[in-house]
């Protein structure tokens, strides 16, 4: 679960994609957030506060991972400083 909120929160679309789909795709990512973790919460019983807990040291797994743009990895470095 904190594996999908950390990508789609902090996804950058390739550079070649359209401004709309970007500016579309950045409106929609607190909704589609929400809607997967109302659907999980409903499913699993698990508190969003269990989750929470995972956001920091997935988003420092992330940062080792191949393939993840420099602006995404100031993101993700953001979040690990707010957390701490």
């Amino acid at each position: 679960m904190a594996e999908y909120v950390i990508m789609i929160r902090y996804a950058i679309l390739p550079p070649h994609a359209p401004s709309s789909a970007v500016s579309n795709f950045d409106s929609l990512r607190a909704h589609i957030i929400q809607i997967f973790c109302d659907e999980y919460r409903r499913l699993s019983g698990n508190s969003l506060d269990e989750v929470e807990n995972w956001i920091m040291p997935v988003a420092a797994r992330k940062l080792c991972a191949d393939a993840i743009s420099e602006e995404e990895k100031m993101l993700l470095l953001a979040e690990i400083r707010s957390r701490l």
